[in-house]
């Protein structure tokens, strides 16, 4: 037997009821864009090529910061990924961790993710190409345009379709450091866009 089982974005919109992200983020100015990875950092993800287009844009400006909401998995029978050892340790070679890159190491609770969201700029969900990109659906998403947050996402899933389509953010290149340094710029220095990726995230989600 095949029964369907309702699955998507919450009908209630979320609602911001507590400052956490400066917590985590040490002197974060009113001014920062952060942009947020509202997940975990799973093997199958591409943090590398996010961290590296973040550390080039550090060059160029100091307000765009990158905060990983979810380091360590609930579950302590889940063993640690190995692309998040990869990625806290790039961020530590080149310098920028809790500077413009930040990991949070403790867990969010689901009902107090909203905070962190709408303290955001953007979504990102960076990912590799495989088999796992071409048949997932990636929730974190889902998230990101429950608080309408414009996403920045790598090519190739069924989102990066719909977020090209309909413009809700930026599609990058895949291990492209350059593609998704301009789409973070892109979205950071250009407001009318920005603005009507917001617009289109509230029609569509």
């Amino acid at each position: 037997l095949i029964d369907l089982v309702p699955f998507g974005i919450s009908n209630e919109d979320p609602v911001h009821n507590k400052e956490l992200m400066k917590e985590k983020v040490p002197n974060l100015k009113p001014t920062d864009k952060v942009l947020i990875w509202g997940g975990g950092i799973w093997n199958w993800f591409d943090p590398i090529t996010l961290i590296k287009a973040v550390y080039e844009i550090s060059k160029e400006r100091d307000d765009i910061k990158l905060f990983f909401l979810g380091v360590k998995h609930p579950n302590p029978g889940v063993p640690e990924m190995e692309m998040c050892n990869n990625a806290i340790k790039l961020a530590e070679k080149l310098d920028i961790k809790d500077k413009y890159v930040f990991f949070n190491m403790d867990w969010v609770e689901y009902s107090e993710r909203q905070n962190y969201l709408l303290e955001s700029f953007a979504g990102v969900s960076c990912h590799l190409d495989n088999l796992e990109t071409r048949f997932s659906f990636r929730t974190r998403i889902l998230d990101y345009l429950w608080a309408k947050l414009p996403i920045i996402a790598t090519e190739g899933d069924y989102f990066a379709g719909l977020i090209e389509k309909e413009e809700l953010g930026v599609v990058v290149k895949y291990n492209d450091v350059n593609s998704l340094k301009e789409g973070i710029l892109k979205l950071a220095g250009n407001e009318e866009f920005y603005k009507k990726c917001k617009d289109n995230i509230g029609r569509i989600r």
